[in-house]
């Protein structure tokens, strides 16, 4: 993978999170760990594996409707999200 020039909260985050998922689902793996540099396990690789083996097909993923939150979400530095999304 080629490195990228990312500042945080801007959108070459995403592109990149996205690049790197599209190089690894070809893998067939059932679960995908995006981990930061800031992001530290506090659990030992073997019972995180053996924690999602133990729940196959489990979602952890949540998100809120826009039916529930019609106005755009904004952040403090004024960005709205994409009406698409």
């Amino acid at each position: 993978m080629p490195r990228h020039r990312i500042s945080w909260g801007h959108f070459a985050m995403v592109e990149a999170e996205l690049e790197l998922l599209r190089a690894a689902v070809p893998g067939g793996y059932d679960y995908y760990h995006l981990l930061s540099g800031v992001d530290v396990p506090v659990k030992t690789r073997a019972y995180i594996e053996n924690y999602f083996t133990r729940a196959p097909g489990r979602n952890y993923v949540s998100f809120f409707s826009r039916r529930r939150f019609p106005a755009p979400i904004s952040t403090a530095s004024g960005f709205t999200t994409p009406a698409a999304l």
